[in-house]
């Protein structure tokens, strides 16, 4: 009917149809959410966003994700779970982590977004984080920075702000990036005149 009606070619709507299929199971799924509700943490759903529900089963921060992504977002880390195992043993073992260090290092939506990162790395491919404020994306970074490390690679951080700087340091220690290594993090830092402000716990690191 689409062909006759609006000139549409074979080929174009063979090229449609993946998008057309997914417009028709999210409008289907849509419809067989069950109402909104808080999250364990208390966070309000809405029609537009729901309750995360991780792969991994490490304790989790109660994060809202829209609608129309959760479904991508579930068959990614299915994927990823397909091709390496377990989530929370595969990241574990990438990282150097026991079960119980993993939990005291990252909180479950964090090791989603490493096993994502880790996955597109040993493909030589890029990863974009854009979880919103609060969610760990520094917490995120050090784990592949720790990564980065555990297989004697040269990390570099970009940041826009010198004050994030001392933030990463932060994440660092709080991962055990200084016991991984049996010493302090060497950082050599590009910005000759810049000046990084450090909190107290990246003060810590270094005393």
């Amino acid at each position: 009917e689409l062909i006759g009606r609006y000139n549409f070619t074979r080929e174009a709507m063979a090229r449609m149809k993946p998008y057309i299929t997914r417009f028709i199971e999210e409008t289907v799924e849509k419809k067989d959410l069950p109402k909104p509700g808080p999250t364990p943490k208390g966070e309000q759903e809405t029609e537009g966003q729901r309750s995360y529900q991780p792969k991994s089963s490490m304790d989790g921060l109660g994060t809202l994700v829209p609608v129309n992504m959760q479904a991508a977002m579930q068959d990614a880390l299915k994927k990823i779970e397909d091709k390496h195992g377990n989530i929370d043993e595969w990241v574990a073992k990438e990282l150097g982590y026991t079960q119980d260090e993993l939990r005291k290092a990252l909180a479950a939506e964090q090791v989603d977004a490493v096993a994502m990162s880790l996955d597109q790395v040993k493909q030589d491919k890029a990863f974009v984080l854009g979880d919103q404020t609060g969610i760990g994306k520094g917490r995120v970074v050090a784990a592949m920075l720790r990564y980065a490390l555990r297989n004697n690679l040269s990390p570099i951080f970009v940041t826009h702000k010198p004050n994030l700087y001392g933030d990463i340091i932060r994440d660092l220690n709080d991962i055990g990036v200084r016991e991984m290594l049996g010493r302090d993090v060497r950082v050599f830092m590009t910005n000759a005149g810049e000046e990084v402000p450090l909190d107290t716990d990246a003060v810590a690191w270094f005393e």
